[in-house]
């Protein structure tokens, strides 16, 4: 799933560009609550349903960023439920997928957490995903695992996705099995750990943790990444900056094998640079 403007998505925004992959896909919009913006949405909702493969159009009302909430966009949605029905319900109106929704648990305290949920579940969503922090927590702070298990007994129509410090196989199982969420969504953690959606998914399949990788294969898979970027993106050199920049995160998770990965990132362009070709 990728957020994008629906400003973006209309007027057809040179920089905007949507992947289209062969597993299910959600594209994720982000809007303002104005009269105006709320005609844009539900346009851009019917575009994606209509001109994109994507499965599911999910509302972004989480990002706390400050560009996005001065807009009266993303987590400034959580300060009224009335307004998260009424978006919620004109924007299924116009859909024959799924609609979801991305939230938080509230703007500077979670009071209202169990209402916008139920708010946007009353109002139709297939499914709702909650990060346990508010928008004035940033990404700081601790998960609050008391205000998603609230939210998760409160919610009993559709799906509740916990969200927020699920870093391990374990904390996904705290998740589910504590908190009572439907399932999980993996946010900053998979960034330098990508296999962690495997690991997880063998886990409840099979009550079995799988190993770390070893340090070769996950060389290999920053090679696999690398490739497609270049692929996708025709050999742009900030993506393949960034990709090396991500995986020397990944390879490196401590301190003192940061100089390992380093030492392996030229090989990797090599390697890279000879299977493409270059």
């Amino acid at each position: 799933m990728e957020m994008i403007s629906e400003k973006g998505l209309l007027y057809n925004n040179e920089k905007l560009f949507i992947c289209f992959i062969s597993m299910k896909m959600s594209i994720q919009c982000l809007s303002s609550f104005s009269v105006v913006m709320l005609k844009g949405l539900k346009r851009a909702a019917d575009f994606i349903q209509t001109n994109t493969k994507a499965d599911i159009v999910d509302i972004n009302m989480g990002c706390p960023v400050n560009k996005v909430v001065k807009n009266e966009a993303g987590a400034k949605w959580l300060k009224d439920p009335d307004k998260i029905y009424h978006i919620v319900k004109e924007v299924t109106s116009v859909l024959d997928i799924p609609l979801t929704v991305k939230m938080r648990t509230g703007w500077s305290d979670s009071d209202l957490a169990v209402e916008n949920a139920l708010a946007a579940e009353s109002a139709g969503v297939s499914a709702l995903a909650m990060h346990g922090r508010t928008r004035e927590q940033m990404y700081t702070g601790h998960c609050d695992h008391e205000t998603l298990a609230r939210v998760a007994k409160a919610i009993t129509k559709i799906p509740f996705i916990g969200n927020g410090d699920v870093r391990s196989v374990q904390d996904a199982k705290l998740m589910i099995e504590e908190l009572g969420v439907d399932a999980v969504m993996v946010g900053r953690a998979a960034m330098n750990n990508p296999y962690i959606f495997t690991q997880i998914n063998h886990f409840f399949e099979t009550g079995e943790e799988l190993p770390e990788l070893p340090f070769d294969k996950k060389l290999d898979i920053a090679e696999d990444h690398l490739k497609r970027l270049v692929t996708l993106k025709v050999k742009r050199l900030l993506s393949v900056n960034s990709v090396v920049w991500h995986h020397t995160i990944f390879v490196a998770q401590q301190e003192q094998l940061r100089f390992v990965a380093k030492s392996h990132v030229p090989s990797l362009l090599l390697r890279l640079k000879k299977s493409l070709q270059l």
